[in-house]
Order: C-alpha cells, then sequence, then structure tokens
C-alpha cells in the first residue's frame, strides 16, 4: 500500500507540472504567432472598416480575459497537484476545478473536431491543425489524468489513516 501511495504521489507530482507545462506553452504559442505572422493581423485590420475597429479590441479584450482565467484555473490546478503530490496539505477543490476544466476542455475538442470536419482542411494549415490537435489532446489526457489520480490518492490516504 504504501509503494502505491508513493507511486501516485509521484505520478501527481509530474501531472502537476504537465500541467505547468502546457500552460507555458499557451502562454507561448500566441505571442509566437503574432511574431512570426503579423501579415495575416495586418490583413484583418485592413479589412474591417473604421467603425468595427472598436469591436475588434472589445473582442480582443475578450479573448485576452477569458484566456487568462483558464491559464489561471490550469496554474492552480497544476501548482495543487503538485503541493499534494509532494504530502503538503493543500484544500482539496482543486481536482472539482480541474474536473471541471477536463469537462470545458472536451466540449472544447468537439467544437474543434465539429468545425473541421465542416470546414475541410486546407493543405497550408494541415501541419498547424495537427500540433494544435495533439497538444489539445495532450491536455485533456494529463487534466483527466490528474482528476483520477488524485483522488485514487485521497482514497489511499483515508484507507490508510483507518
Amino acid at each position: 500500500m504504501d509503494r502505491e501511495l508513493r507511486r501516485c504521489s509521484s505520478q501527481l507530482r509530474i501531472l502537476g507540472l504537465g500541467l505547468l507545462v502546457l500552460t507555458v506553452w499557451d502562454l507561448i504559442k500566441p505571442l509566437l504567432y503574432l511574431l512570426l505572422a503579423p501579415d495575416e493581423m495586418d490583413s484583418i485590420r485592413v479589412a474591417l472598416p473604421w467603425y468595427n475597429r472598436t469591436l475588434l479590441v472589445i473582442t480582443v479584450v475578450m479573448v485576452v480575459l477569458i484566456m487568462g482565467m483558464a491559464l489561471a484555473m490550469r496554474l492552480h490546478i497544476g501548482f495543487s497537484a503538485m503541493a499534494e503530490g509532494a504530502g503538503k496539505t493543500r484544500k482539496k477543490g482543486y481536482v472539482v476545478l480541474a474536473f471541471f476544466y477536463f469537462v470545458l476542455q472536451l466540449a472544447g475538442m468537439r467544437i474543434f473536431v465539429r468545425a473541421l470536419l465542416l470546414q475541410g482542411l486546407l493543405a497550408r494549415d494541415l501541419m498547424e491543425t495537427v500540433s494544435a490537435a495533439v497538444m489539445d489532446l495532450c491536455s485533456v489526457c494529463i487534466t483527466g489524468e490528474t482528476v483520477v489520480t488524485a483522488l485514487r490518492l485521497h482514497r489511499l490516504r483515508r484507507r490508510r489513516a483507518s
């Protein structure tokens, strides 16, 4: 039982670190996109009339806020999982948050697949689409595994205490 407890603790620390790495990647990815493909942003700006630019600014601000909340959730889940795996006492609410985020990710993957099937895939976007799908799938798997491992660790600790 102690061996399984150590294994779950170690796995939870690694999964928490994985969530943090994916969070850093999600911070870097839009910046790289803006730096490496500025011509696409210019085409959006040119295509919009002057009176729709305020709508563009509002939309960008809303997207940044939503992305910020998602990144903050993932950081909280990752740090909490690492702390619990290390044996530090943390509140267990992060497991509920991780499950909620897992469900949101599954819904996002469903929307992504549906849009991909409806719109088709252009050859020039193939690599970008495949890499985004792989990263999203990794994120879903890590989040789901974090929930399962945290629940297993809680069960093992309760069984050990009694």
